[in-house]
């Protein structure tokens, strides 16, 4: 769970600040728990990779989806007068596109968590306040980690 850091005003009452304080620890709590369950998830991913399931598909009943799509096409094919390979065709093409189709409600829907984030640190960053950074957490120095993240050079 990762803390946050908050900037001091000079013309704040004690008031002022606690209400301040007691919005960014909200604030936090949300990013942190949207954070955690998005890390769950992306566990739980490699995992069922891992064990051979298409996760890209999975909840979306995605090869009921791309079949029967790929069917309707073939039979309005069929009714129309078309030969088997253009209907064979109109088949694989309904299929593909049903297919991109679901691509993008995945990542429409995988997304919206990471709106939701960045909707947060906004919030926060209007209140003077932002996020640690992993490494702050072991009290490192940003500069240091700057350094080091560029195979120890400067600039």
């Amino acid at each position: 769970m990762r803390g946050y850091k908050i900037e001091d005003r000079e013309h704040e009452d004690k008031t002022e600040r606690e209400v301040r304080g007691a919005m960014v620890n909200a604030l936090a709590a949300q990013w942190n728990q949207i954070n955690r369950s998005i890390e769950r998830h992306e566990i739980r991913r490699e995992v069922m990779e891992e064990e051979g399931w298409d996760v890209a598909e999975d909840g979306y009943n995605a090869s009921e989806r791309i079949d029967e799509a790929g069917a309707i096409a073939y039979e309005a094919a069929k009714k129309a007068g078309a030969s088997s390979e253009d209907a064979d065709k109109a088949e694989r093409e309904a299929r593909r596109a049903e297919k991109k189709a679901i691509n993008e409600e995945i990542e429409a829907e995988e997304a919206k968590p990471y709106i939701k984030l960045r909707l947060i640190e906004q919030q926060m960053e209007a209140l003077g306040a932002r996020m640690m950074r992993p490494y702050e957490h072991h009290n490192e120095l940003e500069w240091h980690m700057e350094y080091l993240d560029n195979g120890g050079r400067l600039y």
